[in-house]
């Protein structure tokens, strides 16, 4: 059994082998892969043997930002092993391998959005994120006037696209930091009838833009954003997502948007909404000390409006990673030095929840094991104030 990073020549015995194991046409896999800007071969792993590839993973680099804390995320996608070939480890092999090479490359985490069971197996754990469903009803839509809406035409709409995206996201966790190059190849691949990428205009300026699919009885709304102080074109979007539904027959409306996305608010005085905290997001840990030391800003920007600072020093574990933060005259630094330290213990969903703010530390089981005064400290220095979401992106 061999692990190796392919070559560009390998390119097409790699899709062949991702048509049957992964059962979807090989130009599915070719434009996922040709099309993403930060493709690079060596990002695909394959299990070989006397010259045949037997097992894959890839992982994508993708950029993640939000409240100014930039991470580094190895995605992963199209894991698969020959049917003949299976129950032998070649997919812990693979996937052990992308988490070295992603703590060599210099990666915070990793993330999968998919509930295959071999990756909960290997060590990335379900993060709960929040999800919506809307109840649709015959209803009279408020519509603002001026608005036209129509599908998103890559050559002519990607430069606002990028601009909305930009500034609409650049303070939320997850966001994938998307270049304009991003837009133009790897947003733009997929464009089927039933996929709906809505743009809504007005004095020929786009305002908001709607992104979802339909699967099944379903459809699923997993991006919007709009330009400031053009909420109103929810509106217009939401019209003409009912006519999509009434087209092609589907049941229920899902939203996976953040808990404080201004859509929720405007549809809910039209519709039904209901919430819940919905499984699928699976992370795990790479770096615990580069993750925190990246934070220390956050961290002292949080600090920096208290009046008075209290020194102290914590103890942070999780996956068996360690790292010290330590808070001395109202400065937080990230160190090693453990000795001395409050012992503050987590599961990797309690780290993500309080890191990417679906919780506060008061609201996490490690807290009772702190004095009120530490759990009040760590509250705001990891600022759980409302829990802000946006999905990452698909690969």
């Amino acid at each position: 059994m061999r692990v190796k990073r392919i070559c560009p020549d390998e390119y097409p015995q790699l899709l062949k082998l991702l048509e049957i194991v992964n059962i979807a046409p090989e130009e599915y896999f070719f434009n996922i892969y040709y099309n993403d800007p930060y493709d690079n071969i060596s990002y695909s792993l394959v299990i070989e043997e006397d010259g045949e590839m037997l097992s894959h993973v890839r992982f994508f680099y993708r950029p993640h930002h939000g409240a100014m804390l930039p991470l580094i995320s190895g995605a992963l996608a199209n894991v698969g092993t020959l049917e003949n070939q299976r129950g032998k480890g070649y997919c812990r092999k693979l996937l052990e391998t992308s988490i070295e090479i992603m703590k060599k490359e210099g990666y915070d985490y990793s993330t999968v959005l998919s509930g295959v069971p071999v990756y909960a197996k290997c060590g990335w754990e379900e993060v709960p994120v929040p999800s919506y469903t809307l109840q649709l009803e015959q209803i009279q839509l408020d519509l603002p006037e001026g608005y036209r809406v129509r599908r998103f035409c890559p050559d002519a709409d990607t430069d606002e696209m990028y601009y909305i995206y930009l500034s609409f996201n650049h303070l939320r966790p997850l966001c994938v930091d998307r270049s304009r190059q991003y837009w133009i190849k790897h947003l733009n691949w997929a464009q089927e009838n039933r996929d709906m990428f809505l743009v809504a205009e007005k004095d020929n300026r786009i305002n908001a833009y709607m992104r979802g699919r339909g699967t099944g009885d379903n459809v699923e709304i997993f991006e919007m954003a709009h330009r400031e102080g053009c909420e109103e074109a929810y509106l217009p979007l939401i019209n003409a997502m009912v006519r999509y539904i009434d087209k092609y027959g589907w049941k229920n409306v899902r939203l996976n948007l953040p808990s404080d996305h201004p859509f929720l608010k405007i549809a809910g005085k039209y519709f039904r909404i209901t919430g819940e905290m919905k499984k699928g997001l699976l992370l795990r840990l790479v770096n615990l000390k580069q993750i925190l030391t990246k934070m220390q800003y956050n961290f002292q920007d949080n600090l920096n409006r208290m009046d008075s600072v209290p020194d102290a020093r914590y103890k942070i574990s999780c996956s068996n990673q360690q790292a010290a933060l330590e808070v001395k005259n109202g400065i937080v630094k990230v160190t090693d030095n453990i000795e001395n330290c409050r012992e503050i213990n987590l599961n990797q969903q309690q780290f993500f929840s309080l890191i990417f703010r679906f919780t506060k530390f008061s609201e996490l089981e490690a807290a009772k094991a702190l004095s009120d005064k530490d759990v009040d400290l760590l509250d705001i220095m990891f600022d759980g104030k409302k829990g802000v979401y946006w999905g990452p992106d698909r690969v």
